[in-house]
């Protein structure tokens, strides 16, 4: 039996291509890897050649004398009277985020439970703080479901925000928050859904450019969101309509549970996942600061992430915040100019009262600043 000619040429053809590449292949196996001069660091390294003798004793010896020269200092203050909240309408209790010297029973008991979703699992979260506006608590679990419950533990009703198209249980993260007469809620589907907090029906939704790992802010008839890839919303309670929108620097890496916008009067200040605060004209939508909160907490596999897990609050006349790669800043309120600069990160809300800031720290230790000065 004979082959045509053309199918000859195309069997040769082919056989000289395979040619072609087992000699490339040969060749990049036989030439060397080229090696570029200078110190080898692991990527988690503390800032120190771990591999010098002299430089570990060194680094060892510095941090021994710092921790011997700061001493736990006992300081009078005042905070006043305890009071009892009568709403907790955000993560940060209001939307200036002014955490209030909340009174508690001098024996604290479990009064009441209610089932409210599905809780932690290897890849699914639950980030959101519940809300509350008087009669009833609202949550959201690790798979994107929020529920309403009465103040006497009943659950009320339960509503899924996983989007039409999306695979139910696929979302984690997110936050909550009141305003309005609407319940609120941002996800990592990246939407803000308004619901009915009387009967957990979804009013609108509004798509947005990414995921939503921190929670809303709401004031003054608009919501305030920042995303993922560091871009600042102002959406219209009432339609879901986004009134203006301002586009940071995006980052590649991020943290869920992240901080959400301040209010106070006509100035917004948003948090951004790329490591920066902005305060924006509420009206215009136009910035007028911005600060940056430069720095970390050396030798931390953490140091990459400058997202703020301490919300920003506001008295007075300054913003207090921190991220979550450990550093904290007061800057002015005016024109964000900073006024102090320390080596602590926060891993929630900071609470600002009788002249200090308390926090718990990003190595899992309650901190007292002294708000004046860090």
């Amino acid at each position: 039996m004979s082959l045509g000619g053309s199918k000859v040429k195309r069997i040769k053809s082919a056989q000289r291509l395979m040619l072609v590449s087992v000699l490339a292949l040969a060749a990049t196996g036989c030439s060397k890897e080229l090696i570029l001069d200078g110190l080898r660091e692991d990527i988690r390294s503390p800032g120190y050649d771990v591999a010098d003798p002299a430089a570990v004793a060194n680094a060892t010896e510095a941090a021994t004398e710092l921790d011997a020269s700061f001493e736990n200092q006992s300081r009078p203050i005042s905070l006043g009277a305890g009071v009892s909240p009568a709403s907790w309408t955000h993560r940060g209790a209001n939307a200036q985020h002014r955490l209030p010297n909340a009174a508690l029973s001098a024996q604290p008991a479990v009064v009441w439970k209610s089932a409210a979703g599905t809780g932690n699992k290897r890849k699914f979260r639950i980030t959101a703080e519940p809300v509350a506006d008087g009669g009833r608590v609202f949550a959201m679990d690790s798979l994107a479901e929020v529920s309403g419950h009465a103040i006497g533990g009943k659950a009320l009703w339960t509503t899924d925000l996983t989007p039409p198209g999306e695979r139910a249980g696929s979302g984690s993260g997110g936050g909550l928050a009141l305003g309005d007469g609407k319940l609120f809620a941002t996800t990592t589907f990246g939407e803000l859904v308004a619901l009915n907090p009387t009967s957990g029906e979804i009013l609108w939704r509004q798509k947005l450019d990414a995921a939503v790992n921190g929670a809303p802010t709401v004031a003054n008839g608009r919501v305030f969101v920042t995303t993922a890839n560091s871009v600042a919303f102002a959406i219209n309670t009432d339609t879901g309509r986004i009134d203006w929108r301002l586009a940071g620097v995006p980052t590649s890496v991020g943290v869920s549970g992240t901080a959400a916008p301040a209010i106070s009067g006509n100035a917004v200040i948003f948090p951004l996942a790329n490591g920066s605060m902005i305060s924006v004209d509420v009206a215009k939508g136009k910035p007028t600061w911005v600060a940056r909160v430069a720095g970390d907490r050396p030798g931390r596999g953490r140091r990459a992430l400058q997202a703020f897990t301490g919300e920003p609050v506001v008295v007075g006349g300054t913003v207090y915040a921190a991220n979550a790669s450990g550093r904290a800043v007061a800057v002015n309120l005016r024109d964000g100019k900073e006024i102090w600069n320390v080596a602590e990160g926060a891993q929630g809300t900071m609470a600002v009262a009788g002249g200090s800031v308390f926090f718990v720290n990003d190595e899992a230790k309650l901190v007292r600043l002294s708000a004046s000065s860090g």
